[in-house]
Formats: C-alpha cells, structure tokens, sequence
C-alpha cells in the first residue's frame, strides 16, 4: 500500500468537499454573526471638541538665528525652502492661553 499520494479506495473528490463546503459555510455564518452587533450597535457619543486659538505666533529663520519673527498671518513658513538662490529653513512656534482648562482632565490633544 502506498503512503505518499496513494488511496484507500474511497472517492476522495466527494469526502473533500463535504467537510470543506461545512467549514465554509461555518466560517460565513461566524464572520456574518460577528459583524451584526457592529452594523447594529449606537455609536459612541463623545465629548465636546474645542479648538483654542493661539495668543501669539511667531518663526525663526536659520539664516538668522538671534531673530524671531513674529506675525499674525495665517501662513507660517515651516521646513526648508530656496528664495532667490538662497535656502532657508525655519521653525513656528505657538503660544496658547490655557488657563481655562486648569483642573480639567484632557484626553487627546
């Protein structure tokens, strides 16, 4: 009797496929069942979301390191750029008011 690739004379096509059409049809019914709470459940309510705006803005130019630059555009440059034949790379820095939310407990920022 051979052990590797050989038969026991049983039709092997149909013995397969009922097991596999079995853990198929198993494996829908799960992934379905699992799902369902998911698509039926209510979203998760959460909390207020509050942007604060900063008191004061300002950058710093690597070609002139003792200067800052304050501004109150909208735009701050940040990162490397070049400017006629020149190259500059500046950093923004932020200056927010966050007295009112002493003694509260913030969860993301």
């Amino acid at each position: 009797m051979p052990f590797n690739g050989g038969s026991t004379g049983a039709r092997s096509g149909y013995l397969r496929r009922v097991p596999r059409r079995f853990l198929t049809t198993g494996l829908v019914g799960l992934l379905a069942g699992t799902g369902l709470p998911a698509v039926t459940a209510t979203p998760a309510t959460a909390g207020v979301t509050r942007y604060v705006l900063p008191t004061s803005v300002s950058y710093t130019d690597a070609r002139q390191p003792t200067l800052a630059f304050p501004t109150t555009a909208a735009d701050v440059p940040v990162g490397t750029w070049q400017a006629d034949g020149v190259k500059h790379t500046s950093r923004a820095y932020f200056t927010f008011d966050l007295t009112p939310y002493r003694g509260k407990e913030i969860i993301v920022a």
